[in-house]
């Protein structure tokens, strides 16, 4: 078994390195990350957080526009405007973690909407979910481990506060709102989600599945597909949110930490196989944490361009980490 061991140099006092299995993991290495998760970062007031933006891939670079605030979309309401609905199918996006719509915005119109070779044409606007930015990294990823633990609970069979989990992420809640205005009038749901992103997604449909006694199984199980880029939902988790496995596409990097953590499915009753299994991979090293160019939605989509262009024309999804 792979021992975590500290080691020393000159007077022996510190440890200034970690030798998991063959891999050292320098402290001004594990430092740098530590600065990394806790460097402050331009926090958004909380309308914002889980605001919906809606996307329109219009000229070179697209265009967005507010169309609600934070709280202000409704379970039962009429927020999905009428240009957002073509063929009766609506597309929903969620962000990741700490992001703009700009950059959503223009990486989307370029890969999904421009046709040309690497790219699909979706023909519609997309309906986004804003995250918004939190104070630093360490504050989001509180904030996702929390998300997760409630997507377990539910999985296991638990009832979690519906409530508590909206006011700690608003984005949980506009998600959620418009999934239930999309299947309570009949259309169907193209889910495209990111990093942090997949959290939200896989959470929302998990909670809307048990909601009113089980009704929306059926419906996510016959009306919802997902496009997953990295996400932090395992493709599982939507399948036990009612979704049929061939309608969830995951793609990712394999060198990208949060694509590894993503593709890992842990089952809330048998949580120690899931959890070796991410273990194993963290100790075969090679694993990027940066959340950089391995994480960006650009790089993303063409490494895994066969898989993405078949199934947004319809075809079967799957796992794939290029």
């Amino acid at each position: 078994m792979s021992t975590i061991q500290p080691k020393t140099q000159g007077t022996g006092q510190h440890p200034t390195y970690w030798k998991v299995g063959e891999k050292n993991l320098s402290l001004d290495t594990i430092l740098d990350e530590v600065k990394f998760v806790f460097s402050p970062l331009p926090e958004e007031a909380p309308p914002q957080h889980g605001e919906l933006y809606q996307l329109q891939p219009t000229g070179a670079d697209g265009t967005w526009k507010v169309l609600k605030s934070a709280g202000q979309t409704s379970p039962n309401g009429q927020d999905i405007p009428a240009d957002a609905v073509v063929n009766n199918r609506v597309v929903i996006g969620v962000e990741g973690i700490n992001s703009d719509p700009s950059y959503y915005t223009n990486a989307f119109t370029h890969l999904m909407e421009h046709a040309g070779p690497g790219t699909t044409n979706l023909g519609q606007p997309i309906l986004m979910v804003h995250e918004g930015i939190d104070k630093n990294l360490g504050q989001s990823l509180v904030r996702m481990g929390a998300d997760y633990l409630a997507m377990k609970a539910i999985e296991g069979g638990h009832t979690p506060s519906v409530e508590g989990i909206f006011k700690r992420d608003p984005a949980v809640q506009t998600t959620y709102n418009m999934l239930k205005q999309s299947l309570d009038q009949g259309h169907q749901v193209l889910v495209l989600a990111h990093s942090g992103g997949g959290m939200i997604s896989a959470l929302t449909l998990n909670l809307l599945s048990r909601a009113e006694g089980g009704k929306y199984q059926p419906l996510i199980h016959q009306n919802v597909r997902t496009f997953s880029m990295a996400g932090a939902g395992a493709p599982q988790d939507y399948v036990d949110a009612g979704q049929k496995p061939e309608n969830v596409l995951y793609v990712g990097d394999h060198r990208d930490a949060v694509a590894i953590f993503g593709d890992d499915y842990v089952d809330p009753h048998h949580p120690l196989q899931g959890i070796e299994t991410l273990a194993r991979r963290v100790h075969e090293g090679g694993i990027d944490f940066s959340l950089g160019a391995v994480h960006d939605v650009n790089n993303i989509f063409p490494e895994s361009q066969a898989q993405v262009l078949s199934f947004l024309a319809g075809g079967p999804g799957g796992s794939h980490l290029a």
